[in-house]
C-alpha cells in the first residue's frame, strides 16, 4: 500500500478498491508496475490506476513505453520484484509488445522474446525492436517499429543498423547486406557480399551513409547511387581503406 508521510497515513484510491495490490515495485517518474489478484497493472503516486491490472506482467517504462509480457511458461518464472527487469524476469515469458505510459497498446503482445535477454535489446534509439522466432537460439528475425506502432521494418532480417542522420538502415540476412531507406523501402537489395559505409564516429553506435556507395557483389565493388542504380561503368575487383595513420 501506499503511504503519505506527511498527513502520516495509508493513501487510499482508485488502486484500493476491492483490496490493495500485492506488490508495488519503486516509482520511476511518478509511476509504478504493481500486481493484484496475479495481474500486472500501473499506477501513480496517488493511488489512481494509470494502466489497469490486467496483464501478465509488465517491464518497467523504458523511452515512454514498457514490455508487455505474455505467455508466461510455468510458475518457477521469478516474481517480478526484486526481479524485475532481469534477465532471469524477462525469459520466464514467451512473448511481448509495447505499451506507452497512458495506457495505449503501441504493439500487442505478438511478438517473442528472446532467451536471456535484456530489456534495453527491445529499444533502438527511437525505434521499438521486433523479434520473431528462434526464442531459444541467437538468430531471430529482426524489425523496427517507430513510436506509434507502426512496423517500419517486418521481422525478417538478421541485423538491423540505423543509419546515421536518419538516412536509413544498413539490414543483414544470411550473410548478405543491403540498404533501406527511412521508410524501410529497398534501395540497395540484400545480395551484396560488401558495404564501405563511411567509419563509425567515436562513441556513437551508427554509420554513415552518402550516395554514392561502394558495394560488393559477386567479387566486384561497384558504386550505386541513391536511386539504387550502378553509377556509369565503374567497376573494380578490389578496395584499399585508408589507414588512419596516414591523415
Amino acid at each position: 500500500m501506499l503511504w503519505d508521510p506527511a498527513k502520516n497515513k495509508i493513501i487510499t484510491g482508485e488502486y484500493s478498491n476491492g483490496g490493495f495490490p500485492d506488490q508495488i515495485n519503486y516509482f520511476i517518474n511518478g509511476l509504478s508496475i504493481a500486481y493484484k489478484h496475479g495481474k500486472a497493472g500501473v499506477i501513480d503516486t496517488t493511488g489512481k490506476i494509470v494502466i489497469a491490472f490486467k496483464y501478465e506482467g509488465l517491464s518497467n517504462f523504458e523511452n515512454g513505453y514498457a514490455l508487455i509480457l505474455s505467455g508466461k511458461l510455468d510458475e518457477t518464472t521469478p516474481q517480478p520484484w526484486p526481479y524485475q527487469n532481469t534477465r532471469r524476469f524477462l525469459s520466464g515469458y514467451k512473448h511481448y509488445g509495447f505499451i506507452d505510459s497512458s495506457g495505449t497498446v503501441a504493439i500487442p503482445p505478438n511478438y517473442d522474446l528472446q532467451w536471456n535477454s535484456s530489456q534495453d535489446q527491445y529499444f533502438n534509439g527511437n525505434y521499438l525492436v521486433l523479434y520473431k522466432n528462434d526464442q531459444w537460439g541467437e538468430n531471430p528475425e529482426t524489425g523496427l517499429a517507430d513510436q506509434k506502432g507502426n512496423t517500419i521494418i517486418p521481422a525478417q532480417f538478421d541485423e538491423i543498423t540505423p543509419l546515421e542522420d536518419s538516412t536509413g538502415f544498413l539490414v543483414k540476412r544470411k550473410k548478405k547486406f543491403g540498404i533501406l531507406n527511412q521508410q524501410g523501402h529497398l534501395i540497395l537489395p540484400v545480395e551484396f557480399d560488401n558495404i564501405a559505409l563511411q567509419e563509425r564516429p567515436v562513441f556513437q553506435s551508427t554509420f554513415k551513409l552518402s550516395f554514392p556507395v561502394l558495394a560488393k557483389k559477386d567479387g566486384v565493388w561497384q558504386y550505386y547511387k541513391s536511386s539504387g542504380k550502378p553509377l556509369a561503368n565503374i567497376i573494380t575487383k578490389e578496395m584499399i581503406s585508408f589507414d588512419k595513420e596516414l591523415y
